[in-house]
């Protein structure tokens, strides 16, 4: 009896974890886009060949005060979480954070977040679904392949998109 909780409860994580995951293929014309705007805005050349970014959606949607943290911490917390969860990006892969609101980044130039100039990203992720929380996660591939997370990610949620985005 045990063993069939157990099992049940890993099938539940496993099944609940992969919620909320979406997958896109871009054009041509849309991957020149957004490689265009990662250069021009985040300084990522645009022949990287993986891109990750962390992103904060309009504080609106955030139920806690996602604008008052210290960005320094953020991107340090998830370094650490990577090491800790054994999450291995693919070689190359650009780690960026951002944020839809303005003032967050005004505040804090010398933070490794950057504002969403003209909402180009949160466009792209109400595009794909229309889920309204604080965070999501967005993964590009160097075939096109765009993997967008919305709510906070677990370790399983990224090694599932890493390996889908390698698909």
């Amino acid at each position: 009896m045990k063993i069939f909780i157990l099992s049940c409860f890993l099938v539940f994580q496993f099944a609940h974890s992969q919620k909320n995951i979406y997958s896109k293929q871009l054009n041509a014309d849309e991957q020149y886009a957004l490689k265009s705007y990662f250069e021009e805005n985040y300084g990522v050349a645009a022949n990287a060949p993986y891109i990750v970014v962390h992103y904060i959606q309009p504080e609106k949607y955030c139920h806690y005060n996602k604008y008052e943290d210290d960005p320094l911490k953020s991107a340090a917390w998830f370094e650490k979480f990577y090491q800790d969860n054994k999450i291995v990006f693919p070689v190359s892969t650009k780690k960026l954070y951002s944020f839809y609101e303005s003032r967050y980044t005004e505040k804090r130039k010398a933070t490794p977040y950057v504002q969403d100039k003209n909402h180009v990203l949160h466009k792209l992720i109400m595009s794909i679904k229309k889920i309204e929380t604080c965070e999501a996660l967005l993964m590009f591939g160097p075939n096109g392949k765009l993997i967008v997370k919305y709510g906070e990610t677990s370790p399983d949620d990224f090694k599932y998109i890493i390996k889908k985005i390698q698909e």
